[in-house]
């Protein structure tokens, strides 16, 4: 497989820039935070919690799984890293970061699909074992792609509906808005 960069436009952080925006506004302590990310390959959200205030990133870490954008997020990292920022990229599952400092965290989790009931497990070992602490803040997303159709987009939740009987599509489309 060629390496390929992941090219978004610009708008693709804005929720994670009013969310930042909003807790730090709200709760955040004036203090140091490690980072923990699936940065992506240009490790744009790097950058900007960089850019918002360098005591967010105080120590970051961005996970790449696939070899391919493992390298090519290296590749940023190294302008970064010469640039002053401590930066780690690692091979690995997210899921595998296990919290070494009692610093507080920031986690973003732009998840290539759906939050779903198949992170559960993940999630549940984050909490149980303290990766995840009160006074953290952890932010998930999902790219679902382009207008990938409403049945593709729904189709994860069809328990969740017939839970609450809902059947009519509209009605799906509302509730998932």
């Amino acid at each position: 497989m060629a390496e390929q960069r992941l090219r978004y436009r610009a708008r693709k952080y804005a929720a994670l820039h009013l969310l930042l925006a909003k807790w730090i506004r709200n709760h955040a302590e004036d203090g140091p935070y490690h980072y923990v990310t699936l940065g992506g390959t240009e490790l744009k959200d790097v950058s900007s919690l960089q850019w918002i205030d360098p005591k967010l990133g105080n120590k970051i870490y961005s996970f790449e799984h696939d070899l391919n954008r493992f390298r090519l997020a290296s590749r940023t990292a190294d302008v970064l890293v010469s640039g002053g920022m401590d930066l780690k990229i690692i091979q690995d599952d997210v899921f595998s970061y296990e919290r070494k400092s009692d610093l507080p965290h920031i986690f973003y989790m732009d998840l290539f699909g759906t939050c779903n009931r198949t992170y559960v497990g993940e999630f549940a070992r984050w909490f149980d074992n303290d990766v995840v602490r009160y006074g953290d803040l952890l932010i998930i997303t999902s790219y679902l792609g382009r207008n990938p159709g409403w049945q593709t987009v729904l189709k994860p939740y069809d328990a969740e509906f017939r839970t609450l009987r809902v059947s009519g599509q509209k009605e799906k489309r509302e509730l998932y808005r």
